[in-house]
């Protein structure tokens, strides 16, 4: 859903909640003023008549505050949905895929594109190495056996709608697609910067996207460039 059609949901809840508040308040009012609207009791049989018009006051009194509410008891939907909040379910709105089968296209797309980017670079420079690296895909799952550095593993998540990231240099990771960059975030990172809270981008450098890690890591062990904008 667009931004605009998130912030009327959540107007139109905030609406609710405030009629919901307002009955059950009216429901109580009701309760202590039955002496004005109620039925007469014994102690009100003994006691001087009151005009109409003493009656009217009385029930302007108790529920005229129902027609103008108190502003800060029931404040306005612009004032309890911040544009923070808003964003904030948008951004989250982003980190989920429309279905387990988009889920599956993209996740697909992004293992066998490393997969083609990491053999070609190997192929063109290490060749003739006798610890050639190898890079295999099958069932959801990338392995990438750099001897004598270690496998690297990259796996689908199909239930939390992730890649999971397993390195001898870094360890595990979980990484999950941004679909206004296409790119797969580090959760962490995601997470620092939806919090509002200030963070180090420095601290994420080699590790904010999927692409980005496995690049940097490559580079650590071999000198060699693999472009993954992934």
């Amino acid at each position: 859903r667009s931004r605009k059609q998130n912030e009327a949901t959540m107007r139109t809840a905030a609406v609710r909640r405030i009629s919901q508040l307002n009955r059950s308040r009216l429901s109580a009012l009701a309760s202590r003023c039955s002496g004005v609207t109620g039925k007469a009791s014994d102690n009100d049989a003994q006691k001087p008549a009151l005009s109409p018009w003493v009656h009217q006051q009385r029930r302007t009194r108790c529920f005229k505050h129902l027609v103008t509410p108190n502003e800060n008891e029931y404040p306005s939907p612009a004032s309890t949905i911040s544009n923070a909040s808003i964003d904030q379910h948008h951004r989250q709105q982003q980190r989920h895929f429309q279905s387990e089968a988009n889920f599956h296209d993209v996740a697909d797309e992004t293992l066998e594109a490393i997969q083609d980017a990491v053999e070609e670079v190997f192929e063109d420079n290490l060749a003739d190495s006798s610890e050639m690296p190898e890079i295999n895909v099958a069932s959801g799952v990338l392995t990438l056996s750099m001897p004598p550095h270690g496998t690297w593993v990259l796996n689908k998540q199909t239930p939390n709608r992730q890649i999971w990231w397993s390195s001898p240099l870094s360890g595990p990771r979980r990484y999950e697609y941004c679909d206004d960059d296409e790119v797969w975030l580090y959760t962490r990172y995601v997470d620092a910067r939806d919090s509002g809270k200030e963070y180090d981008e420095e601290e994420y450098r080699d590790s904010k996207t999927l692409g980005g890690a496995l690049s940097s890591e490559i580079k650590t062990l071999y000198g060699l460039d693999v472009e993954l904008d992934l």
